[in-house]
C-alpha cells in the first residue's frame, strides 16, 4: 500500500502578532486518487489565473 501525505502550515505561534495558526493535511491511500485530485487542482488553479 502506498500512502501519500501532504501538509501545510500558515502563521507562527506568536499570539502577540498573529491571532490564528492554520495547519492542514491531505492523505491519499493510493497513487490513482492522488493523481486525480492533482489534475483537478491544476485545472482549478489554471482557471483562477484567467
Amino acid at each position: 500500500m502506498e500512502i501519500f501525505v501532504y501538509s501545510d502550515e500558515s502563521g507562527v505561534f506568536d499570539v502577540k502578532h498573529n491571532k490564528y495558526y492554520v495547519y492542514s493535511e491531505v492523505i491519499f491511500l493510493n497513487k490513482n486518487n492522488k493523481d486525480v485530485k492533482n489534475k483537478k487542482y491544476k485545472i482549478i488553479n489554471a482557471t483562477k489565473k484567467l
